[in-house]
């Protein structure tokens, strides 16, 4: 999603890389035909139906490539904060909320086994200064290390994870709730959790 330019993609085509011998490119095959037209600042599937790829190595790799990707000039709707009010009254209290953090639970589907190692916040890690360190997958998820000093900046960054076609289904409420990323660290909450009823007060208030 780019919020100044059209993104136009051209039959994408999976190429199998195993760990050893010759690496297997079959756009015929193991791809999608045709052109894909994404408007600025929009979210698409990346075409439809399924596709089986055949002789996998399972411990090789696998990537995505494109017969073009090209953009044009486009403008989408506006990226900035709109219910900046109760992102700093209801979102930002909400992620600050003690919560259980959990190991990780081996990426099985969303079913949580992870036992609980602490007490932790949404902030403690998405909003944690981390200085010189590398950068951590929280933060490269969503970074809202500004929260404090720069709340409309942290909103906005806030706002890339919201699904505005069904708010719903926003990362921002399914992650915490355990219903998207199954290696996300914490206890799933209920959706009638404080937590998740403060979130979802903000993200429903956002205008796109």
């Amino acid at each position: 999603m780019r919020q100044n330019a059209n993104i136009k993609l051209d039959s994408p085509f999976f190429v199998k890389l195993p760990r050893d011998g010759k690496v297997k490119a079959e756009p015929s095959v193991n791809g999608f035909q045709g052109e894909l037209t994404v408007p600025a600042g929009t979210s698409v599937d990346l075409y439809t139906g399924k596709m089986i790829l055949t002789g996998w190595d399972s411990n090789g790799s696998l990537k995505i490539s494109f017969r073009k990707i090209e953009t044009t000039p486009g403008q989408g709707p506006s990226s900035a904060c709109s219910a900046l009010d109760l992102w700093n009254s209801k979102a930002v209290p909400a992620m600050q909320t003690q919560i259980d953090i959990t190991e990780d639970d081996q990426n099985d589907g969303g079913i949580f086994d992870g036992g609980v190692i602490g007490k932790g916040s949404c902030l403690g890690c998405h909003g944690k200064d981390v200085g010189t360190e590398p950068i951590t997958p929280a933060i490269s998820a969503m970074d809202l290390r500004v929260f404090s000093t720069d709340p409309a900046a942290a909103c906005a960054n806030a706002r890339t994870q919201i699904n505005f076609t069904n708010k719903a289904m926003s990362l921002l409420i399914l992650n915490p709730t355990g219903k998207a990323n199954p290696n996300h660290p914490i206890k799933p909450l209920a959706d009638t959790d404080p937590v998740i009823k403060g979130i979802t007060e903000w993200v429903n208030a956002e205008k796109q």
